[in-house]
């Protein structure tokens, strides 16, 4: 983990003191270690796919939340404004 912690002073000496980034920079350093004493047992791959499921449907559910919005904002004001696909809209 020290390869990816060599210049964690540094760069949090760009929002702290130098002090303070070196005890911040301590205090990552001893969070890395205690998570690789204690490795997190691996997820089942069956709760994985779970999670995925859920996951999609609720992004579909949103999407087509969205989609309800935008048809009713256009019927509320009279379709007058579409998008281009460009980043512009036009009348």
């Amino acid at each position: 983990m020290t390869d990816k912690n060599d210049n964690l002073e540094e760069l949090l000496g760009g929002f702290l003191g130098e002090a303070e980034a070196g005890g911040a920079a301590a205090d990552i350093r001893g969070g890395d270690v205690l998570l690789s004493e204690y490795p997190a047992p691996q997820p089942d791959a069956r709760l994985l796919e779970e999670i995925k499921v859920k996951v999609g449907d609720s992004l579909g559910a949103a999407a087509a939340a969205r989609r309800r919005v935008r048809r009713g904002c256009r019927r509320f004001c009279g379709g007058g404004i579409r998008r281009t696909g460009k980043g512009g809209n036009e009348r």
